[in-house]
């Protein structure tokens, strides 16, 4: 019988079990600003697709494109709508077509969230400023990664 943390106290070894459920390390929270450009570059020429933001976390992201980025490529994200952020680089991990022809894509950061993107994503707007309180040094201290 395994406890919600995943922690199977009838095994005997003494091990975490992670369910496909709990895999992230992160909390996911619904984007409340959710138009965005994505971007990747294509040999020479860099292709831009409008998308919208799904949800968001310290880690990733999952949004639905307009055109689907390359598999396993390397993007870049901004929000583009009443609040604009500068461009976030992350790896797009699952690209999954939809009967619509647009695509869900998995994103992984390639380093944790800035504050002020996740603020503007998750709140609709933002202070101003990348808050300090969301640095690397305290995203190892919530157990973010």
């Amino acid at each position: 019988m395994r406890n919600h943390t995943g922690y199977d106290p009838f095994s005997g070894s003494g091990e975490i079990a992670i369910s496909a459920a709990n895999r992230r390390s992160s909390e996911r929270h619904a984007a409340a600003e959710d138009q965005a450009w994505i971007g990747w570059w294509e040999g020479r020429l860099f292709r831009k697709s409008p998308a919208t933001l799904v949800d968001i976390s310290q880690g990733g992201s999952k949004l639905v494109a307009e055109y689907p980025p390359p598999r396993r490529s390397a993007i870049w994200i901004c929000v583009a709508g009443r609040h604009t952020t500068e461009w976030i680089e992350g790896e797009a991990l699952e690209v999954s077509r939809q009967p619509d022809n647009t695509a869900v894509v998995r994103v992984k950061f390639r380093e944790v969230c800035p504050y002020a993107f996740f603020e503007v994503v998750v709140y609709g707007s933002s202070s101003g400023s990348d808050s300090a309180h969301w640095t690397r040094e305290a995203a190892y201290r919530s157990n973010a990664y």
